[in-house]
């Protein structure tokens, strides 16, 4: 009686199926947008959600069989060899998936992640420590220089690394991931500039 009552309703394996199924390469300026429009707290979860996903995407490419999705879904389970995101990083990075740079950042985020989903404390971009921990994130180990003039700068930069680390994952290498973002970035501006053959 007990363990009916936590039988999972096809509606819930739907929904389960519909958000880890893979393939998923969000748009961007899209996204980019979006994410500064959320509190800081869900920014960087949301961040570390699509980087996880990115690189379950990335191990599942690298991988010498054509994995079902019952046979991806027993690799990452956890408590299994690749069942967290600090798992799944430190294997991509043992077997030369992605480069040093790479998993140390992957390991920052995860940690920020961390701190946002468990801490009732303000977490913002604003908190000494927060800040701290995005230092390490951004140039020399990253692509972008941060800066640290307002909560909003800060916020653009990390949307900004957050989207190159992203496209690293999905591209497999830093610099298509960069080319990749800078490809888009010059794509959205040139869409908002205004022809010189069109009045404005």
């Amino acid at each position: 009686m007990i363990r009916s009552l936590f039988d999972t309703p096809g509606s819930v394996s739907s929904l389960r199926a519909y958000w880890t199924s893979d393939g998923f390469l969000p748009d961007p300026a899209a996204l980019a947008h979006e994410m500064l429009g959320e509190s800081d707290r869900a920014a960087i979860i949301r961040a570390a959600s699509l980087l996880d996903d990115a690189l379950k995407n990335r191990i599942t490419q690298c991988l010498k069989i054509t994995a079902t999705e019952k046979q991806k879904e027993d690799i990452f389970a956890y408590p299994g060899p690749m069942g967290s995101f600090s798992d799944r990083t430190s294997l991509a990075y043992a077997f030369g998936f992605i480069d040093k740079d790479t998993a140390k950042q992957l390991n920052d985020l995860r940690e920020l992640r961390n701190a946002c989903a468990h801490s009732t404390k303000p977490i913002t971009f604003g908190v000494t420590e927060v800040l701290n921990v995005l230092n390490r994130i951004f140039y020399r180990r990253g692509t972008v220089k941060l800066d640290t003039t307002s909560n909003k700068t800060i916020k653009r930069d990390f949307v900004f690394e957050f989207m190159f680390i992203h496209n690293t994952l999905i591209f497999g290498s830093r610099e298509a991931g960069i080319k990749s973002v800078q490809d888009a970035l010059a794509e959205a501006l040139a869409e908002l500039s205004p022809s010189p053959d069109k009045p404005t």
